[in-house]
């Protein structure tokens, strides 16, 4: 079978009717021509419906582990946020693997989540490889009629920890299935004090306890 990349350009002439008022990335970051994604920067998949970010469930570095949407964090604890795109693929920071389609397909007639996996040869990646699409989209390379999506009714999908599913894209529901870009470096270095080494703790302890033996 013929490989080949498909271009956002391609799906903007789509005969398929969709909503297209809405800004969808965050301003000054420059855009993979390719796949619409960020390029060579480290940056938070964000939705448009809750403002939390894709992250590996449990802060989870193994494979197979679903992807959710979580609250947003900065400095030391962004790592499992923070993602990279190359040549399609999502690469999560603090695991290194990429967002796959959980079970290697979608499923019609039952829920198809997203987790992340290792990374595979581009022959067997269909599943791994993403696209983002102008109305704000992300989208499997080479099946932009079904979307990423946060799952949920009646406030579940505002809520920390909903699921994300691969679904059929929406025009009536869509503010569930669109995603901005925020780069790492817009945010703060370090809001999160990093974690005391073991001899600082007990020089510290034995500072005190010298102090308190000179009161007594």
């Amino acid at each position: 079978m013929p490989k080949f990349f498909l271009s956002p350009s391609i799906f903007c002439s789509s005969s398929r009717k969709r909503k297209s008022n809405h800004r969808n990335k965050v301003e000054n970051i420059p855009m993979s021509s390719e796949f619409g994604f960020p390029q060579n920067e480290w940056f938070y998949i964000k939705s448009q419906i809750n403002g939390h970010v894709l992250e590996p469930q449990s802060l989870s570095v193994n494979s197979g582990v679903r992807i959710i949407v979580s609250k947003q964090r900065f400095g030391y604890d962004a790592d499992s946020q923070l993602w990279k795109c190359d040549n399609g693929f999502l690469i999560n920071r603090a695991s290194g693997k990429v967002i796959d389609i959980q079970g290697g397909h979608i499923r019609t007639f039952h829920r198809t989540h997203i987790c992340q996996f290792d990374q595979k040869p581009l022959s067997e990646a269909q599943n791994q490889r993403w696209i983002y699409l102008p109305e704000g989209y992300i989208s499997p390379l080479n099946n932009n009629e079904y979307v990423i999506h946060v799952s949920g009714h009646f406030g579940i999908e505002k809520l920390e920890g909903a699921h994300v599913l691969i679904r059929h894209i929406k025009d009536h529901d869509s503010h569930k299935q669109k995603w901005t870009f925020e780069k790492e470096h817009d945010q703060p270095a370090i809001l999160t004090p990093p974690i005391p080494f073991a001899n600082d703790v007990m020089s510290h302890s034995t500072e005190s306890s010298y102090f308190t033996n000179e009161i007594k």
